[in-house]
């Protein structure tokens, strides 16, 4: 099988679960490649003082992933977890992002004077899961992602570091 990603120099040949906890790795043809890894900025816009609105969002450096797959691969994801006692589907989040200013950008939250709209929930694309090994989750989309850069996140909360790939 002819694997059609661009790997990283240290992908490994078999599917394992990452090292530490919030770590993914796509899995492509039976080969486990590591995600690219960054921390998010938050970066929080508001205007007129709240009256104009606000806008909460995660930026990461760069337009571009360095980890490329081509649409209609058929990518799963191992993703690491403290136990498998938690949901997954309640703490591990796939999102696309925005291309923007030398920067890659994920919309948390809108707001206004008319309320607000949680933007990282409502854009998460919906995932399947199933355990893998005793630290690890499967996951995977029911259809092909679109072109475009996504973010895997795993856990809860502000602040996680990303785990960042593309699809072209």
């Amino acid at each position: 099988a002819v694997l059609l990603a661009t790997t990283p120099a240290n992908a490994q040949r078999s599917a394992q679960a990452p090292e530490y906890v919030g770590q993914a790795n796509a899995v492509v043809n039976g080969s486990s490649i590591p995600l690219e890894r960054q921390n998010a900025q938050t970066d929080v816009k508001v205007r007129a003082f709240g009256f104009g609105g606000a806008k909460a969002r995660n930026v990461v450096n760069g337009e571009k992933s360095p980890v490329r797959f081509r649409r209609g691969q058929g990518i799963a994801f191992i993703v690491r977890v403290p136990n498998q006692e938690i949901d997954p589907l309640s703490t591990i989040r796939l999102l696309p992002l925005k291309p923007r200013k030398g920067q890659r950008e994920l919309e948390m939250i809108t707001g206004g004077i008319g309320g607000s709209r949680d933007r990282f929930n409502e854009r998460a694309i919906a995932l399947q899961a199933e355990r893998y090994g005793r630290n690890a989750f499967r996951v995977s989309t029911a259809l092909p992602l679109e072109k475009g850069e996504y973010a895997l996140v795993a856990g809860s909360g502000y602040g996680l570091p990303l785990n960042l790939f593309a699809i072209d």
